[in-house]
């Protein structure tokens, strides 16, 4: 039995090349600049209020205060860096050259304006802060953060205006105090004080 075949017009059925129309080029970018909108949206920090921002890491140990970086307000308090400690070890006992600073006040992260729990130095100290106003209305703010001491008065040791930063502030005064955040209610940030344990 024989089968028969038989074919459309043009040969061997093989179909032409079709090219794309402006229209549907369009089409294809738009939807794709849509998704990486989408995409890239994604990863951005909801409105203040909204709860579910990412939060500030932990701050990790502190080191010497002699190579961090510290802000305008506080370089003033620089003598008390590694060159000037020979000058205050004569009036406080020296912490052992292989040891670490000691925690006085552990990792605090928190949001907005807050007075943290107070610590006691028996000698120089450094505060690591960190902040990220990333969810104020113009996506900045300021952070300042005051030492106020038991019977004295408060005395600036950070005063930054950013999106976000960080660093380590030393500072020389021992004795007990504690510390003062002031800044927008939309900013988080951490604060750790490290230095001589009485």
């Amino acid at each position: 039995m024989e089968t028969t075949t038989t074919s459309r017009p043009g040969g061997l059925g093989i179909r032409t090349a079709r090219t794309w129309a402006t229209w549907q080029l369009v089409t294809v970018g738009t939807v794709t600049w849509v998704l990486g909108m989408m995409v890239g949206y994604s990863g951005q920090k909801p409105a203040a209020g909204a709860g579910t921002a990412r939060p500030i890491v932990a701050l990790g140990g502190l080191t010497s205060p002699s190579n961090a970086p510290t802000t305008a307000t506080t370089a003033a308090a620089e003598p008390t860096t590694a060159p000037a400690e020979p000058a205050s070890s004569a009036t406080t006992a020296p912490a052992p050259a292989d040891s670490r600073p000691a925690i006085l006040m552990a990792n605090t992260p928190g949001q907005g304006p807050s007075e943290l729990p107070a610590f006691t130095a028996a000698g120089p100290w450094s505060v690591g802060w960190h902040f990220r106003c990333v969810g104020t209305p113009s996506g900045t703010g300021t952070f300042t953060l005051q030492v106020v001491p038991d019977g004295g008065a408060p005395r600036p040791a950070v005063e930054q205006t950013s999106r976000e930063a960080q660093g380590v502030t030393p500072e020389a005064a021992p004795g007990r105090a504690h510390l003062k955040v002031t800044t927008d209610p939309a900013c988080q940030w951490a604060v750790k004080v490290t230095g001589i344990a009485p």
